[in-house]
């Protein structure tokens, strides 16, 4: 049995999932951004998908992209949140995605199924998928392995699973003007900001759950706030408040706010006026094992040797 240690708020997370606005601004821009960077990974593949579970809600912008993929045409989607509210939050009906109701530029031709699941606990059945799709539907789970194993029991062979986190580096330049303040005012760092995964150890993770031809890389992404102020209101309205169990800290006062903003200011200027924040989006994929995967040769089988190669 895979043992863990529970560092996130279940409970908070759902409470936050029932409440959060899917026009907010913020989480429209990161559910794009991430979208857009899945269909790029997805659109070189020559393999059609004919059943996929999208675990994650993302205003329907992963689904709305697929329009220009072909492997992904004419899928069965089966949309998976532990959100009550997954029909309305999901951006998506089975009225907007019928093609009666397309313009020819717009249409999805997609079976659209909601299920209401706590993302650890999937009721996925042994070999059924073909693909499975998180959009950050895997941000704030406790057992990832866990999670990743439930994937990989699900997919048939030759399946594929793909995930996006906000991971590695990210808001890296927050952390340091908060530790820095929290230092000189408290004499001591709190549990503001949530552990991030690494591309590291998102590869050893596929590695260790059974995955075949596991990848992972990473987009980096530098952007330019007006002002510390928007950068956290930003981060609350895309769903990445703090969500740790262990989330005790001093209140954020006015005057701890304002040396916030004064040293982000002085740090992290940029010449256009701004302040630099950085986000790093961590893409792993992995597949089920099938005996149609290209295989690596077993070490001391090559049939030519380094002299075949110079001389060539």
């Amino acid at each position: 049995m895979n043992q863990h240690t529970p560092i996130f708020d279940r409970n908070l997370y759902r409470k936050r999932r029932e409440g959060l606005q899917v026009n907010s601004e913020a989480f429209s821009k990161l559910a794009s951004e991430v979208a857009i960077r899945l269909i790029d990974r997805l659109s070189i593949l020559k393999k059609d998908f004919k059943s996929c579970w999208q675990i994650g809600l993302d205003g329907g912008a992963f689904l709305r992209a697929t329009t220009s993929v072909p492997c992904l045409q004419g899928m069965e989607v089966f949309v998976v949140s532990s959100s009550t509210t997954i029909l309305s939050f999901s951006g998506l009906s089975r009225e907007s995605l019928d093609p009666r109701n397309k313009s020819e530029d717009d249409k999805i031709s997609a079976k659209l199924n909601f299920i209401v699941s706590d993302e650890e606990a999937l009721p996925i059945g042994p070999h059924t998928l073909d693909m499975i799709i998180s959009p950050l539907g895997f941000q704030w789970v406790n057992d990832l392995k866990g999670v990743l194993l439930q994937c990989l029991f699900g997919l048939k062979p030759d399946g594929l699973m793909m995930a996006a986190f906000v991971g590695e580096d990210s808001l890296w330049e927050l952390q340091s003007v908060f530790r820095q303040i929290e230092l000189d005012v408290h004499g001591g760092v709190s549990n503001r900001f949530a552990p991030l995964i690494s591309s590291k150890n998102a590869a050893s993770l596929l590695q260790s759950s059974g995955f075949a031809l596991p990848v992972v890389d990473r987009d980096r992404i530098i952007l330019s706030y007006p002002n510390a102020a928007t950068l956290l209101n930003d981060i609350k309205d895309s769903g990445h408040g703090n969500m740790l169990l262990d989330r005790q800290s001093p209140p954020l006062t006015k005057g701890f706010l304002k040396r916030v903003e004064d040293l982000y200011q002085k740090d992290f200027f940029l010449p256009d006026g701004g302040i630099q924040v950085t986000l790093d989006l961590i893409f792993m994929s992995g597949w089920s094992p099938s005996s149609k995967q290209q295989q690596p040769l077993k070490p001391g089988s090559a049939t030519y040797s380094l002299k075949d190669v110079l001389d060539t």
